[in-house]
């Protein structure tokens, strides 16, 4: 629920910063000239990019916080969101507004993470591969145990006598 809500906030939030900017692009001038920043749209995608995920972190450690009666963590979301929404003001000078905005987007991205369960070694178990025999397999778990992940084992199907399964896969659905 919380990875919903957040995401739809956040395409919501885009879909408004895009169409306000698309609504510039078509006239009455062309943005660059008379001083205006020539990087005006390259900036505002990445800044758009920037509040969607910022907004889906946001309603993970939110809804955590709720649940969990963390009024300190509902405070931070909070602040951060009026900082965010603060650095917007310095659009002109993109340095002093993007870098700030897309460091609060990495931290609040960890944070995010390890509320949700993430771990530094389930980052490493995802990552790690191995060469086997059968050529190239990579672990592909996810964030919690990663039974569920669709890409846990690369390989082909083998639909062999255990019916369809991840050639890469064991029979209790370990990677090999």
């Amino acid at each position: 629920m919380a990875y919903v809500s957040g995401l739809s906030f956040g395409i919501i939030s885009g879909v408004f910063s895009v169409i306000n900017i698309l609504a510039d692009s078509i006239g009455p001038g062309i943005v660059g000239i008379h001083g205006d920043s020539p990087y005006y749209f390259i900036t505002s995608a990445f800044l758009t990019m920037a509040l969607v995920l910022l907004h889906t972190f946001w309603g993970v450690i939110f809804f955590d916080a709720c649940e969990k009666r963390r009024y300190w963590c509902l405070g931070l979301v909070v602040a951060s969101h009026l900082l965010t929404s603060g650095l917007t003001f310095l659009n002109p000078w993109y340095e002093a507004s993007l870098i700030p905005i897309f460091i609060i987007t990495l931290c609040t991205g960890l944070w995010a993470f390890f509320t949700a369960g993430g771990s530094f070694h389930n980052i490493l178990k995802c990552l790690s591969c191995k060469w086997g025999d059968g050529g190239h397999q990579c672990n592909m778990g996810g964030f919690a145990g990663g039974s569920l992940s669709p890409f846990r084992c690369w390989g082909e199907l083998d639909t062999g006598a255990g019916g369809p399964r991840a050639a890469g896969m064991g029979e209790d659905g370990s990677c090999l």
